[in-house]
């Protein structure tokens, strides 16, 4: 590029990095026998860059350079088809007409949407809040496991002393896990070794349920529970209690 002339560029930085008002006054900051570059083209090419971006782009003496390279290109060039009459030719014509509509429509959506003033939903977002505040709140919840014994192959007396026996080994030290793998007749204990995880009140069937959560110390071992699908003991493990989800001031 020696035989471009190069106005103000250590000022060039410095004074684009600032420069968040209307575009002001136009000053040469490159030129050739061609074309001229000035403050406003490379204030608007800038444009197209990122705004988080931008600080860096200008702290950089090459890439402003690069910048204004290739502006002098694209305007050299563009300069050399006017000449030609190339934006005369009717579909070039017509495509240089689509872009600016393009262009000037995405300007005035921009401008639109900045206009607009929202509400202010607080308000009624507290008011919803408070009709219907059970949409809000996260029920209590139990951490359980369970060891089952059935109906299918024994009297409902049989699965009862079937149930103690397995809950005396419990109390006496064996773990709970151990005993489901062994004596549970819930197919799902071949998996989870009885643990049922956390789960809301009524979420099981209601004797179950009912005794799940009625349990609070950690480790606790229930009587046997009947249910439609035979004995249960109970390992208690953890309670999380009702929580109401509270709108932020």
């Amino acid at each position: 590029m020696s035989h471009i002339c190069i106005k103000r560029y250590a000022a060039l930085a410095a004074m684009l990095l600032f420069a968040t008002q209307a575009i002001s006054s136009e000053q040469v900051l490159l030129e050739s026998d061609q074309v001229v570059i000035t403050d406003q083209d490379f204030e608007v090419d800038l444009m197209y860059i990122p705004s988080e971006n931008r600080p860096e782009v200008l702290a950089s003496k090459s890439r402003i350079a690069k910048l204004l390279e290739s502006l002098l290109i694209n305007k050299t060039l563009a300069a050399q088809a006017r000449k030609a009459q190339i934006d005369r030719e009717p579909v070039m014509a017509k495509q240089i007409e689509l872009a600016a509509d393009k262009l000037l429509a995405q300007e005035h959506i921009k401008r639109m949407i900045n206009a607009v003033t929202l509400p202010n939903l607080d308000v009624r977002a507290r008011e919803f809040y408070e009709i219907d505040i059970g949409k809000y709140t996260l029920p209590a919840k139990v951490h359980a496991s369970h060891i089952l014994v059935d109906f299918k192959a024994r009297t409902p007396e049989e699965a009862l002393q079937r149930i103690r026996q397995v809950r005396e080994q419990a109390l006496g030290g064996k773990k709970f896990e151990d005993l489901a793998l062994e004596y549970s007749d819930d197919q799902s204990a071949k998996s989870n070794k009885g643990d049922l995880g956390f789960f809301e009140e009524g979420k099981m069937v209601k004797p179950f349920s009912d005794v799940a959560f009625a349990m609070n110390s950690p480790g606790d071992i229930s009587e046997p529970v009947k249910t439609n699908f035979g004995f249960h003991i109970i390992q208690f493990h953890e309670k999380l209690p009702m929580q109401v989800l509270h709108l932020k001031r």
